[in-house]
């Protein structure tokens, strides 16, 4: 089978004409599904998704090759394998269209010394009428010289039938696992695309709902909660002790609430330098800002300490050195979700 490999582009476009929505979008799912898919290989190096199948990482050690330019021994250092096992639902889903075709082995060629041994003998037992016996006869080796031509030659056609036949099966077998393949490929995007809208636990996906539904969560708000209070203008009188009318009043204290600092670009640019990184083939701000800081939202704050290299924030390339500011815990904290809230609704104005 051809070892073919199929680009983004090419996924994009299949996913794109299979949900009926737009190649951006299409683009988008798939660079947050892989993102997913890499962020809890590398912690778990086990990834299930239901419906789908599960991906896990495989550790290849170091093994001997060669160099087919110069020819050298050279090693190959050891490295993980991704290696994916499909469920059975999937697995009946791709062969049921090649449930009605029968298993068929071809057959080995014929012995070709028993055709070359054949072909001795006739030539023995020809051989001796070639001797002319007197000038009467001498016309009979050439008819029958003719007529050993057409023996040859059908054996070897009768061989080159049975070439073209075997070469012919291999070439089916290619055109099959390809279909199999390209049908395997699409049903695996289409499956990982309804994982994709199920999964809770994408905050990328929080985000989009957000969007969708139209709330805003404003930072540097105090929610204010009506206090319903007793009725103080009743008046009170004690015949016995006091002659004067009392007002009882109730107070509510007053609690200063102080509000949180706001943020501007600077912060992070001012901010000092942490660490680092340099941007891996296929990764995103968000995972820069898993890895540095814990949670995907806050690639805000990578982004505005970087924009003197980055245009905007999808302008992440291969080698790029993004450096990682150093910001204050109530800025960064993973386990705050006041701070994830404000880190979303900053990235809401780019």
């Amino acid at each position: 089978m051809e070892n073919k490999k199929i680009s983004i582009q090419e996924l994009t476009d299949i996913i794109a004409k299979e949900s009926n929505s737009t190649k951006k979008f299409s683009e988008d799912f798939i660079r947050e599904l892989v993102d997913v898919i890499e962020e809890y290989l590398e912690k778990d190096g086990i990834v299930k998704v239901k419906g789908l199948g599960t991906f896990k990482l495989l550790w290849i050690e170091d093994r001997k090759s060669v160099n087919v330019t110069t020819g050298e021994t050279i090693i190959l250092p050891a490295r993980y394998k991704v290696s994916f096992i499909p469920e059975s639902s999937v697995k009946q889903s791709v062969n049921a269209q090649y449930s009605h075709l029968e298993t068929f082995v071809p057959e080995p060629p014929q012995n070709l010394d028993n055709k070359d041994s054949k072909k001795s003998e006739e030539e023995q037992i020809i051989n001796p009428i070639e001797k002319p016996v007197n000038n009467s006869i001498v016309e009979k080796p050439q008819e029958l010289a003719k007529s050993e031509k057409p023996i040859t030659e059908a054996i070897e056609a009768k061989q080159d039938v049975k070439k073209s036949e075997l070469s012919s099966e291999p070439e089916k077998k290619q055109k099959r696992n390809l279909t199999w393949l390209i049908i395997l490929t699409v049903l695996l995007l289409l499956c990982g695309a309804t994982f994709y809208f199920q999964a809770s636990w994408v905050p990328i996906a929080r985000t989009n709902i957000e969007n969708w539904l139209g709330i805003k969560i404003k930072p540097d708000t105090v929610a204010i909660v009506p206090v319903e209070l007793e009725d103080s203008t009743e008046l009170y009188f004690d015949s016995l002790y006091n002659q004067s009318d009392t007002l009882v009043t109730d107070t509510v204290p007053i609690i200063e609430v102080a509000s949180t600092t706001e943020y501007t670009p600077s912060v992070a640019q001012n901010a000092p330098i942490r660490e680092t990184v340099i941007v891996r083939d296929g990764s995103r701000l968000t995972m820069v800002a898993y890895r540095a800081y814990g949670h995907k939202a806050f690639w805000v704050y990578v982004y505005d300490a970087n924009r003197d290299v980055l245009r905007h924030p999808n302008d992440v390339a291969q080698g790029m050195r993004l450096s990682i500011p150093d910001l204050d815990a109530s800025l960064v904290d993973p386990n705050n979700e006041e701070c994830i809230k404000k880190a979303i609704e900053i990235g809401k104005r780019y």
